[in-house]
Order: structure tokens, then C-alpha cells, then sequence
């Protein structure tokens, strides 16, 4: 048998076969070279960043009178402090007018973290896509705040989808608390119209193990709570085909809740950007019908779930904290009408205050919920800050103390 090696060889002059190895293991070689230096100007981007983050938010607290919780990075209580928050930091190159300041947020973020002593904070829109920002924050957040425990969806993504997700879900979880397991899962179904079907939204969850009370003897012993984070599909419900998606996902939630809460009858927590309007329009103390077919199938559609383990029922805790009125949780305005953050929104942009945030509860059957605080939490920027934007999103955050105690 006539080898190719031995036909190439034979056929092509010596000199010609030798120049054309030798540009092979140039292109190789200098294509190696690019992949060391592309590599090392990522972590030097990753270690200024994170340097950064801390920095900057140690100065702010400090400037803040606030220097006192630089140290108060370890749980002294017994109840769950948890924030949930679209940061709105897109990945590099997207902004709404050139610069969105997304470095000079996240620091402001990890200070007001630090400052109003969170245990467990759950973050959208922290992509991890295109630079190494989300794994900066996570570093700078545990070596500053105490949050040596963290969480996220995937990247790259996982999973084979039509059209193929590029972008990670965005989602992050920094807990105090110490995390006993970590799943997800990844909506099968998005909305071509928009970028999020280029993007792997989903659920992430986290087991964390805290304190429960036994009322009988006032003994404080380990639980665990099952926290589902997720960011759902964007977009206006009139929009031809939204309603439909973030109802499959909705569905797709709730059995994965199903999954991972159910059969361990655990303490249950849903926390994100819903991107489901919660208000009939403008009407803050009247339930959207979007909103009343969600908590419908969280708490037991049998589209959501045929054989459930478990009938949820949960309940809207900021709602309930706010005399049972949506409250604003994205575009708002100040009291002349006007964009209460500029900066953050297209110039020409129209926009309808919203409700889209969520933090919503079903203790189970042998666990009660009492919550101690539950409100939104704008993050505005304090008077004597010179910095562009005024408030670190273009959502409002959403914060929720809470106290378990075994029934």
C-alpha cells in the first residue's frame, strides 16, 4: 500500500514540502501565542477589576460613615436577609447612551451590599459573557463582604437550543450562609423577536442551611431553604407570542420548584425579574391578569405540573409589606413625570413605570414564615456623590428580612 505521505512526497519538490511545514507550525505557533496573550490580558483585567470593586467600595463606605460593617461580615442573628436585583450590567458593548458605567455600579453595589448587611443576594443581568466583571464581583464581594459562598448559571451555556444560546443566563447568587447544593435549569422556550433567545435564561437554585426556631423549647437548630433565582423572558404582554413564552417558562418553573422543594417539603423562595407586570396597568392595588395566571401556576396549575409532590402556596411578601399594592419596581419616575435615572434609558424612550420584581415564599407545612421587613430598595446614590448616574440600576432592588420557625 502507497502511504499519502510517501505520494506527497515523491510528487512535490523537497524544498516546497519543507517551506510548507515550516508555515504550519508558524501559524501554530503564533496562534498559541495569541491564546497565552489573550489569556493574560484577561486575568490582569480580571485582578484590576477586582482590586477595583473593593477599593472602591471601601472608600464609599468609608466616605459613607458606614466603615463599621467592613467587619460585620459573619451572621450574628438568626433571620434571613436576602436582596434580589437586576444590576442591569450587560455584556461589553451594549449600552443605552455610549457609556453606562457598569464598573463604577458594581462598586456602589458592593458597598450598599456591605452597608445594609445582606445575607443572601440574588443578582440578574451580571453576565459573564465577554469579560471577566461577574467573576471580579464574586471575588471582591466575598473578600469584602463575607460572602464566601456563590452560585451561577452556566457559561457557556449547556444544553443543545434552536437558536443556539450565546450569552449565559446572567444569574448570580453571593450567600453568608452556607450552601448545601446548587441545580438549574434552562428555559426551553424564548422569543425570536427578542435577544433573549441568544441568551440562556433560567432558574438557579441553592439549598442554604440557616437557623430554625423550635417555639416549644426557644432552641435555634440547622435548616435549609431551597432559593430558586431566575430572570424570565422580556417584553410587553400585548406583544404577539410574550405571554405564551413566559407562561411555558413559568410552567417549567414551577416543576422544577416541584423537583427541588417538593418532595423534601423544604422551605421554598422565588426571587428575580419576572419581567411580568404586576399592576393592571397603573393601577398599583389592582393584580395584572398576567400576574394572577402566575401565582396560579406557581401555586398548583395542573399545566405546571401533572402529578405535583407537593400544592405550593406562595405568597408575595413585598405585596403583602406594602398594604397589598404592587409597587414600582422598574422605570420610575419622579414626581413631574420625568425618568427618576436618565442615564440608564435611550434618549428616546418611553416608558411606563412597572412592577416586574419578585420576592415570593411558601414556608411548607412544618415550617412558618415571619417576616420582619419587606421593601423595595432603589439604591439612590447619597447627595454628596458626584458620580453621573444617580441610582445604580434601572431597576429598583427588592429586599426581604425573614424568620423561620419549625411548626
Amino acid at each position: 500500500m502507497v502511504h499519502l505521505y510517501s505520494v506527497v512526497r515523491d510528487t512535490l519538490p523537497l524544498k516546497a514540502f519543507d517551506e510548507s511545514s515550516k508555515g504550519v507550525a508558524f501559524a501554530l505557533a503564533l496562534l498559541g501565542f495569541a491564546i497565552v496573550a489573550c489569556s493574560l490580558l484577561y486575568w490582569i483585567w480580571f485582578w484590576r477589576l477586582q482590586r477595583y470593586y473593593e477599593d472602591a467600595a471601601r472608600a464609599y463606605l468609608i466616605r459613607a460613615n458606614a466603615e463599621g460593617k467592613l467587619g460585620a461580615t459573619h451572621l450574628r442573628r438568626q433571620s434571613l436577609r436576602l436582596l434580589s436585583y437586576n444590576v442591569f450590567v450587560r455584556p461589553p458593548g451594549i449600552s443605552a447612551r455610549g457609556n453606562d458605567f457598569k464598573d463604577e455600579r458594581l462598586a456602589r453595589l458592593l458597598a450598599q451590599l456591605v452597608r445594609l448587611d445582606v445575607d443572601v443576594v440574588a443578582l440578574q443581568e451580571l453576565f459573564r459573557f465577554g469579560s471577566p466583571r461577574q467573576r471580579a464581583f464574586v471575588w471582591a464581594a466575598c473578600r469584602l463582604g463575607g460572602y464566601r459562598y456563590s452560585a451561577a448559571l452556566p457559561y457557556p451555556p449547556r444544553g443543545w437550543h434552536w437558536p443556539p444560546r450565546i450569552l449565559d443566563g446572567g444569574v448570580t447568587v453571593l450567600s453568608r450562609l452556607p450552601v448545601e447544593r446548587v441545580a438549574f435549569t434552562t428555559y426551553r422556550s424564548a422569543h425570536w423577536h427578542y435577544i433573549d433567545c441568544l441568551v440562556a435564561k433560567g432558574v438557579l437554585c441553592v439549598h442554604l442551611r440557616m437557623p430554625f426556631h423550635e417555639p416549644s423549647t426557644g432552641a435555634v437548630h440547622p435548616g435549609k431553604v431551597a432559593l430558586f433565582a431566575t430572570h424570565a423572558q422580556a417584553g410587553n404582554a400585548s406583544y404577539p407570542g410574550i405571554r405564551v413564552i413566559r407562561r411555558k417558562q413559568l410552567q417549567q418553573l414551577a416543576r422544577f420548584v416541584q423537583e427541588e422543594a417538593g418532595e423534601g417539603i423544604l422551605p421554598a423562595i422565588i426571587c428575580g425579574d419576572l419581567n411580568l407586570n404586576g399592576m393592571d396597568g397603573d393601577l398599583a392595588d389592582r393584580d395584572s391578569s398576567e400576574y394572577t395566571e402566575m401565582m396560579s401556576i406557581l401555586n398548583g396549575d395542573a399545566d405546571a405540573s401533572a402529578k405535583p409532590v407537593r400544592v405550593f402556596r406562595f405568597r408575595d411578601l413585598v405585596k403583602e409589606a406594602n398594604d397589598h399594592r404592587h409597587p414600582v419596581t422598574v422605570d420610575a419616575v419622579t414626581a413631574e413625570g420625568t425618568p427618576r435615572e436618565p442615564l440608564l434609558i435611550p434618549a428616546k424612550a418611553r416608558k411606563q413605570p412597572k412592577r416586574l420584581d419578585y420576592i415570593l415564599c411558601d414556608p411548607g407545612p412544618r415550617v412558618s414564615c415571619r417576616v420582619l421587613a419587606a421593601r423595595v430598595e432603589p439604591f439612590i446614590l447619597d447627595s454628596w456623590d458626584t458620580a453621573p448616574f444617580r441610582q445604580l440600576s434601572d431597576h429598583d432592588a427588592i429586599f426581604v428580612e425573614m424568620e423561620f420557625t419549625e411548626s
